[in-house]
């Protein structure tokens, strides 16, 4: 029997070759999925930059703006620069100038010449001479000169026309 019993019952291995052997299959494939971890992050660390990459590369469209958008530009470009305008040395330099014997009826700056036109009418000539001599003496304007004058009658009332042309002063504004 106890022949029978050796042949029936396994032999008793050592418990340490197999639990070495299990660590060390074990380690292997943890060693193996951390190296496959590792080039997956790489791969995907290459295709995203790759996909940047291109994005970057691709020309992007450039959008032209519509007519609309253009007048709308040109429109607040204008709207700035008459608000940047300095107007009030322009009018000092007028009131200055006039006298109750000067009736001004017009007023046109020309902001892109640097002109200015006044049209009014004036009590007599040596009325209108001191109203140009004044402007002429203000240091916003320059090149006052007359361009035109008529004489009017009214009933008894005889006044001159006239139309006065001068530069505006570019340092001044």
């Amino acid at each position: 029997m106890d022949a029978l019993l050796r042949v029936i019952r396994p032999q008793s291995r050592s418990v340490v070759p197999l639990l070495a052997l299990s660590i060390l299959i074990a380690s292997v494939g943890v060693w193996v999925a951390i190296l496959g971890f590792r080039l997956h992050e790489k791969q995907a660390s290459i295709t995203e930059r790759v996909a940047l990459l291109r994005a970057n590369s691709v020309e992007k469209p450039k959008i032209e703006p519509t007519k609309v958008e253009l007048d709308e530009l040109k429109q607040w470009a204008l709207l700035q620069t008459e608000r940047q305008f300095r107007w009030r040395p322009l009018f000092n330099a007028v009131e200055k100038s006039t006298s109750p014997d000067i009736e001004l009826l017009e007023f046109q700056p020309d902001k892109a010449n640097r002109k200015l036109l006044l049209r009014g009418e004036a009590r007599d000539d040596s009325a209108l001479l001191a109203f140009v001599d004044a402007l002429a003496e203000q240091p916003a304007l320059s090149h006052v000169h007359i361009t035109h004058t008529k004489t009017r009658r009214r009933d008894r009332l005889v006044t001159v026309i006239f139309e006065v042309k001068a530069n505006f002063l570019v340092g001044i504004f």
